[in-house]
């Protein structure tokens, strides 16, 4: 039962994250939007966020979630997929690249929520860049 609330909860994520995401866009914009998504993602669902964080943490979700979680994400890694073939970003495990950049905003996220402080415009620029330093080739 808590699995398939944890599935529906991360089908919100997945079209969250599939927000405006359009293949035909330079990789670096791509990922610019998909940090927005998630920040998007933790302000509009605030519950189903901090629900995913309980639930991610604990020794129960598995293997069979983590898979789902990576078709659910297949626009994104399609994307990080495609910036690896143009060398534009890094040649690692596509995973290890999405986990840095979605975890990273969310743990400030998460952060700002519990302070109940939000972000300003030049606050997500540096969060964008940081993430894209932190992948690109």
């Amino acid at each position: 039962m808590i699995k398939k609330v944890y599935l529906d909860v991360r089908e919100k994520l997945s079209a969250t994250l599939s927000r405006n995401i359009e293949q035909s866009v330079p990789v670096r914009q791509v990922m610019e939007q998909v940090i927005h998504n998630i920040l998007d993602f933790t302000l509009e669902y605030t519950a189903c966020f901090f629900f995913l964080e309980q639930f991610s943490n604990a020794p129960m979700p598995g293997e069979s979630c983590v898979e789902d979680t990576v078709k659910m994400l297949k626009p994104v890694f399609n994307v990080i997929e495609r910036g690896q073939q143009e060398g534009i970003l890094k040649k690692t495990d596509p995973v290890l690249l999405w986990t840095f950049c979605y975890y990273g905003t969310t743990q400030i996220a998460k952060a700002r929520l519990i302070l109940k402080q939000g972000f300003s415009d030049s606050e997500i620029k540096e969060l964008e860049q940081i993430c894209w330093d932190a992948i690109k080739a």
